[in-house]
């Protein structure tokens, strides 16, 4: 034996051995590519699935993105209320945060201790979401003109809708959703993604609403009929769509036996105690709060204000107060796709960059780093006397902070995902509903206080704009110092805030050791309840 072996040259034997093992690895490959296209087509896998998964928050963003970016604008400027436009807002926006304090706990208490029935747990909530924000939105942005001229009336008008738009949004149970529906974190991962892409495409119409507004609005009836068509027409079809979306996702338990057993394993209603238990045991949803407390700040003070500092920095003459509408509205369309492209493709990069770095926490304390780097670098400009004279070091500037920004979103959603399984670990529930709430109490809130802030300055120099033509009615001498003040908003305090952040996530608990155990416990505990 030893004889014939050594008559055969090794590379011989070699080259053979390679060939077996090509012509056995060919089959095994083509099966594996067979398994993985089968796999796509099997629920939650599946194109019907991912495609509701994308657009299902559609018309939520997309209102989302008018309260960010030109409610304030809407009621101060356009809305044909006066001087008293300011006061209305920034009331609207601090009492509707007290609101919140109670209503979003409440809501998530609400959809936690819900059954679970054919048509699974969280669909539902999203449903009754997508609607009332649609018509909500609608109304909020239609001050009849036979209100503007009674305080009264228009204050009910906008505190009603403002708050059933409050309500609505908070049921859009996204999050919790994807958690029941998969337990795949690379699935979740590209739920996340999905939703993130089609949900800043869609908000990109809404920011360019006031764009359209400020160049057809002559021939529209003025600016407030624009933005009024403009918003229905948009968040009706926004609606619809959303609709459909969340219509064709099937969410996890199907037959009568299996919405049983999900009904026996999750019998207790969330009790009190549970929710005591998630804030003393939490410790990652404490620090996802806590850090998100200040970096959420970085976004929204920036876009709370950048808009009036483009109108009167760029488009005033401050002599006279007259604004310049058309060289404003392309100005204000240049806003929005600084603001949302860099979004939308940094988005579709971030997954890759978890990979790269090995964690949803690795890349969000990269983006915090360079969003307040860039922020501390608008108001270097500032003060160098640059930032005031150049629309285009402004545009430059926001383009690499929504960079920054945009592949963070991903990460960040990921970590409020590993926050809910977290509680699952150490409390015995997810609780998903109730964490979610807390996020969007979290960042209501932030929006709130931007538009707070904001709104305090204006009726601290009495500011009043005409409906019709944008322009100034006020004393114009007190603009060069809003416009002060409105550069350390978008400068200094968003880069001290993410600096906070990035610190807070020090104390992040889920480590891999931590993550494998949960892994495991969430297995058992699967084995178990199916025995």
């Amino acid at each position: 034996m030893t004889q014939i072996a050594d008559m055969v040259p090794s590379t011989a034997l070699g080259e053979r051995a390679d060939a077996a093992g090509a012509t056995m690895a060919a089959p095994v490959e083509a099966k594996d590519v067979r398994e993985a296209k089968a796999r796509r087509k099997e629920y939650p896998y599946d194109g019907k699935t991912l495609f509701g998964m994308a657009v299902n928050g559609l018309v939520g963003y997309a209102s989302l993105a008018l309260m960010s970016s030109i409610f304030m604008t809407y009621l101060t400027d356009y809305a044909g209320i006066g001087p008293w436009g300011a006061t209305l807002a920034t009331v609207v926006l601090f009492v509707g945060r007290i609101f919140d304090a109670v209503n979003d706990p409440v809501e998530g208490w609400i959809m936690d201790s819900a059954k679970v029935t054919r048509h699974g747990k969280y669909r539902k909530f999203i449903i009754a979401s997508i609607i009332i924000v649609t018509v909500s939105s609608i109304l909020l942005y239609n001050i009849p003109d036979g209100l503007v001229s009674n305080p009264v009336l228009v204050g009910i008008w906008v505190f009603f809708f403002y708050f059933a738009y409050d309500v609505g949004s908070t049921f859009a149970a996204f999050v919790p959703l994807v958690q029941s529906v998969t337990k795949d974190d690379e699935l979740r991962a590209r739920f996340f993604t999905v939703n993130r892409l089609v949900s800043t495409a869609g908000a990109l119409p809404a920011g360019m609403i006031m764009t359209f507004a400020l160049a057809l609005g002559q021939q529209m009836g003025g600016i407030k009929t624009a933005i009024g068509i403009l918003v229905t027409v948009m968040v009706v079809v926004f609606g619809a769509i959303s609709l459909i979306g969340i219509l064709m996702i099937r969410e996890g338990n199907v037959s009568d036996e299996e919405v049983a057993e999900a009904n026996n394993r999750h019998a207790e209603r969330i009790r009190f105690h549970d929710i005591i238990a998630m804030v003393k045991l939490n410790r990652a949803m404490a620090v996802q709060i806590v850090s998100s407390l200040f970096s959420g700040f970085m976004w929204t003070t920036t876009s709370a204000v950048v808009m009036y500092y483009v109108k009167w920095a760029y488009n005033a003459d401050m002599a006279a107060g007259v604004v310049n509408n058309s060289q404003l509205a392309f100005q204000s369309l240049l806003l929005q796709l600084v603001s949302l492209g860099p979004i939308f493709l940094m988005t579709g990069f971030s997954p890759l960059l978890v990979r790269k770095m090995g964690s949803n926490l690795a890349v969000q304390r990269l983006s915090l780093a360079l969003m307040s780097l860039f922020s501390l670098m608008l108001f270097v400009c500032e003060l160098a006397g640059v930032l005031r004279t150049n629309f285009w070091v402004l545009f430059i500037i926001l383009m690499l902070i929504n960079c920054a920004s945009g592949f963070g979103f991903v990460p960040s959603i990921g970590l409020w995902a590993e926050s809910i399984d977290y509680n699952r670990y150490m409390v015995g529930k997810e609780m998903g509903a109730l964490v979610t709430a807390l996020r969007s109490l979290l960042e209501k809130a932030q929006n709130a206080l931007a538009g707070g802030i904001v709104g305090v300055l204006l009726i601290m120099i009495g500011y009043n704009v005409d409906s019709e033509t944008g322009n100034y009615l006020g004393d114009v001498s007190q603009l060069p110092a809003l416009l002060d003040r409105f550069t350390i908003l978008m400068g200094v305090v968003p880069a001290i805030l993410g600096a906070i952040a990035f610190i807070i996530y020090r104390w992040w608990p889920i480590t891999p050791e931590i993550r494998a155990s949960m892994q495991a416990k969430f297995a058992a505990d699967e084995v178990v309840a199916k025995a």
